[in-house]
């Protein structure tokens, strides 16, 4: 349940007001730009407990943890999503720019070193979809001078356009609100990356909702990564050193490389996020139908899959002399991983001598021609 208490400032501006006693705050920066050893920074925080050992001492579900960080060029989907739906991934594996499954919900995004990614990790009686929007607001406005405000979807926006988006998590006494703050990033990258047409691929997880988007630079000459961080730093301090301790308690932790490499079985829980199973297994449940025009015939296909996993295959060809042919593949695609191009090869290899047999009896029609139809969608 979301807690609504709040003052006003005078600027009669409504803000939220802790409702716990907190015990600390801090201000943690990550100079570290290695993909998903960030995310799992994040996660090892919020899921720490009582009396385990975890990655910063003394933090516990009564402190307020703002983290400031980037990474290098990456998508990101959100904890339930379909990365078919979301993201053109085979333009990604093409140029080497990594998916990552976040922790939390929320839309598709795409980091790069133009755009600073903001968390704010909180206990969970205290939160609410709208408070680290509007301190973020609130440090563009008086520190920036930009007339950023939050939206009904509790993204931030300026004259009408996106500026950052909103993904949240709750896990057992704490809650946290990421965001990711495009500064001065290549729009151009984000809509070649994410922008794709998925009509007929039916999922059961979260879609994004797609939004103009703008820099921050395009309303301020000398905003950067590091004024927005100093901004949001200097506010945060402002506005909770009254609720800590009488303002004594707060510390600020610099993160580096060095820092992290000391951290026990690091690398081991950053490949956790890179794996097949956590990044395309982990997809809810869905449908992919559509079709296509060859010279030897018309094909309608429908895929289901589960996990990532083909579950069932049907196509159907306007062509009945086609129709052993189609079974054979249809049996070959079974239990395959969707959209693995080496999984596909693997299946029509499997099955080469039954394969080669109805491609020569069938006008040596080319069996590579369904992995042009399973990868319809590029």
């Amino acid at each position: 349940m979301e807690v609504d208490i709040t003052r006003i400032d005078h600027l009669n501006n409504a803000t939220f007001i802790p409702t716990t006693t907190l015990t600390k705050y801090q201000v943690v920066t990550l100079f570290s730009n290695v993909l998903y050893q960030n995310q799992w920074i994040l996660g090892r925080i919020l899921h720490s407990k009582s009396g385990t050992k975890r990655l910063f001492k003394d933090t516990n579900p009564q402190e307020i943890i703002l983290f400031l960080w980037r990474n290098n060029s990456c998508a990101v989907i959100g904890r339930n999503q379909n990365p078919w739906k979301e993201c053109n991934v085979r333009l990604l594996q093409k140029h080497d720019i990594p998916l990552i499954r976040r922790k939390s919900g929320g839309g598709t995004v795409f980091h790069d070193i133009g755009n600073t990614n903001y968390t704010l990790i909180m206990p969970r009686i205290d939160f609410t979809r709208k408070h680290t929007a509007e301190l973020v607001v609130r440090a563009l406005t008086t520190r920036l001078d930009i007339p950023a405000y939050v939206t009904e979807r509790h993204d931030i926006a300026v004259n009408g356009l996106k500026v950052s988006g909103s993904a949240f998590k709750l896990v057992m006494r704490r809650a946290y609100h990421h965001g990711t703050m495009l500064i001065d990033t290549d729009l151009d990258r984000i809509k070649r990356y994410l922008n794709v047409e998925r009509q007929n691929l039916i999922t059961k997880g979260v879609e994004s909702f797609p939004s103009p988007v703008t820099n921050l630079c395009n309303y301020s000459s000398t905003v950067s990564h590091e004024s927005f961080c100093e901004a949001v730093k200097d506010y945060f301090t402002e506005y909770y050193r009254d609720y800590v301790n009488h303002g004594s308690n707060k510390s600020a932790t610099t993160v580096d490389e060095e820092f992290i490499s000391n951290i026990p079985k690091v690398a081991e829980y950053r490949e956790e996020f890179k794996t097949w199973e956590w990044v395309y297994g982990q997809t809810p449940d869905f449908t992919h139908k559509f079709e296509k025009e060859f010279e030897w015939s018309h094909v309608k296909a429908l895929f289901e899959s589960k996990n990532g996993i083909i579950t069932a295959i049907t196509l159907t060809p306007s062509n009945i002399k086609y129709h052993n042919l189609i079974n054979a593949l249809e049996d070959s695609f079974e239990g395959r991983k969707y959209g693995d191009e080496k999984d596909i090869d693997n299946a029509l290899n499997d099955n080469h001598h039954e394969l080669t047999y109805y491609n020569n009896l069938l006008f040596h029609v080319d069996a590579s021609f369904v992995i042009i139809l399973y990868l319809l969608d590029r």
